[in-house]
């Protein structure tokens, strides 16, 4: 089965954070997912990964810094690359394939983008 990674879709908000809750194990990651598209390190860059037509992973970017040692240097920060699968014996053989085309997907994602 073929992993399709994407942007999240406005109107996508509540079952990303239904993913991301269930991934997690713990209440309150709903209302931390909230407040980091609230903050300003917050960039939209938050996506996606669909099995057929089903939404089985999430991660997102935010901004931050390292402090190097001439300068402040912008990085992105991921956060929250999850999958949950309902049954992954069915839907997906493998379910690390996931993981791994979304952070393929975003190893040399640029700030600006």
């Amino acid at each position: 089965m073929e992993v399709s990674v994407r942007l999240e879709q406005p109107g996508e908000q509540e079952q990303v954070s239904a993913i991301v809750a269930e991934a997690f194990g713990f209440d309150g990651t709903d209302r931390l997912l909230a407040a980091l598209r609230e903050s300003s390190p917050w960039r939209d860059l938050s996506f996606v990964a669909e099995i057929e037509g089903n939404l089985v992973a999430h991660i997102s970017f935010t901004r931050g810094w390292v402090d190097a040692p001439k300068e402040l240097v912008e990085v992105l920060i991921r956060i929250f690359i999850r999958l949950v699968l309902d049954n992954p014996n069915e839907l997906f053989r493998n379910p690390r394939a996931c993981s791994t085309a979304l952070t393929r997907r975003f190893i040399f994602l640029p700030i600006g983008h």
